[in-house]
C-alpha cells in the first residue's frame, strides 16, 4: 500500500493460476482507526494462456508438452555422462601408473591402448590358443580377461596394469547386477562370514 499527500492510496492484487494470470489495483479509505476499505477498481485485467501440460489437469491425466524432449534428452545426457566418467577414470589411472600412457584420452585411443595391454595381458593370464588358430572359445575366454584379472586382484598381490585394467573394468562395469536375489543372500552372508573371521 502506497500513501502519501498527492496520491491515492491504493493495493495491487496479483491472481497467478494454472492457466490464468490476473491482477488489479483497487483505491483504498484508509480510516481513522487504520482500517483499509476498498474504495473503487482503477484498473483489472487477466491474461488466459494455454497450460503447459496435454491433458486434463483436474482429473490428474496430465503430462508436460516437454516430456518427449526431455526423454530423448536424457539417453544423450546419460552417454556424454558415461563417456566423460570413463575419460576421468582412464586419465586418473594413467596418472598413478596404473594403465600405460597415452597420447590423449579419447575413445579411440583408450581402444587401441586397452586392446595392446589386453594382448600383453593375455599372454600372461589366458591359456594359448591351440594350433596357433583362435577360436570362438578363445574369443569367449579372452572377454573373460578382465574378470581373471578382477578375481586375481581381490585374491592377491598383481601388477599395476593388472590392477587398472580391473580398476577400469569396474568402471565400465558399474551398476551391472546379474545375480539372483537369493545368491545375493548368499553373498552377503559370505562377506559378513569372511567379516567377523
Amino acid at each position: 500500500m502506497a500513501a502519501s499527500s498527492n496520491h491515492i492510496p491504493w493495493i495491487f492484487e496479483v491472481d497467478l493460476g494454472t492457466s490464468t494470470l490476473g491482477w488489479a489495483v483497487i483505491a483504498v479509505d484508509v480510516k481513522a482507526a487504520g482500517n483499509v476499505v476498498p474504495a473503487a477498481v482503477l484498473d483489472i485485467e487477466l491474461r488466459l494462456f494455454d497450460a503447459g501440460v496435454e491433458g486434463v489437469i483436474e482429473s490428474g491425466k496430465d503430462s508436460s508438452r516437454a516430456a518427449v524432449r526431455r526423454e530423448a534428452r536424457q539417453p544423450r545426457r546419460q552417454l556424454w555422462r558415461r563417456r566423460r566418467r570413463k575419460r576421468k577414470l582412464f586419465d586418473i589411472l594413467s596418472g598413478y601408473g596404473l594403465l600405460p600412457k597415452s597420447e590423449s584420452s579419447d575413445a579411440a585411443t583408450r581402444k587401441r591402448t586397452f586392446d595392446d595391454l589386453d594382448r600383453e595381458l593375455a599372454k600372461a593370464h589366458l591359456p594359448k590358443p591351440k594350433h596357433g588358430e583362435k577360436t570362438a572359445a578363445d574369443h569367449i575366454l579372452h572377454q573373460k580377461l578382465p574378470y581373471i584379472l578382477r578375481d586375481r586382484a581381490a585374491n592377491e598381490k598383481v601388477r599395476p596394469f593388472e590392477l587398472g585394467r580391473s580398476l577400469y573394468h569396474l568402471g565400465q562395469r558399474r551398476g551391472f547386477e546379474r545375480k539372483t536375489s537369493a545368491t545375493r543372500v548368499s553373498c552377503v552372508k559370505r562377506l559378513k562370514l569372511c567379516v567377523v573371521q
